[in-house]
């Protein structure tokens, strides 16, 4: 389906996204509206600034109201990024041992990483030599 029409507006299928162009009066400009935030602004009001209508199955072609939530701008490009990575370089996406999230290793990175921060090697670290210390303790 190359175009929907939806309360008289008709969206245009652009890559993977149904886009409305619009006239602004006050800028004297068109704009490109996608369906998505066209579809919530509709049905929940304006979205803050700094948030994006995120599709949650990741279909973007699936506009169903259930599907979308708003997140930051920028924990929704991360997320982003983070499935095209996984989809482009599956053998190069772990799970960190201390907390489980996802992290991506370069393709290029020789040495088995096994924590996706700092942080978590260090708090790793010393749960490990704390429990070495107890241990020749006897505690």
């Amino acid at each position: 389906m190359k175009k929907q029409t939806i309360d008289g507006k008709t969206f245009r299928l652009h890559g993977n996204y149904y886009e409305w162009l619009r006239w602004n009066p006050v800028t004297k400009k068109h704009e490109t509206v996608t369906l998505q935030r066209y579809l919530w602004e509709r049905d929940h009001g304006p979205i803050p600034d700094g948030f994006d209508v995120h599709h949650k199955n990741l279909d973007p072609l699936d506009n169903r109201d259930e599907n979308f939530e708003l997140l930051p701008t920028l924990a929704h490009r991360s997320l982003h990024m983070l499935e095209t990575w996984k989809r482009n370089h599956p053998e190069t996406v772990k799970n960190c041992e201390e907390c489980g999230s996802p992290f991506g290793v370069p393709w290029n990175v020789k040495v088995q990483k096994r924590f996706c921060s700092d942080f978590c090697q260090n708090k790793a670290y010393n749960r490990v030599r704390l429990g070495r210390y107890h241990a020749k303790k006897g505690i």
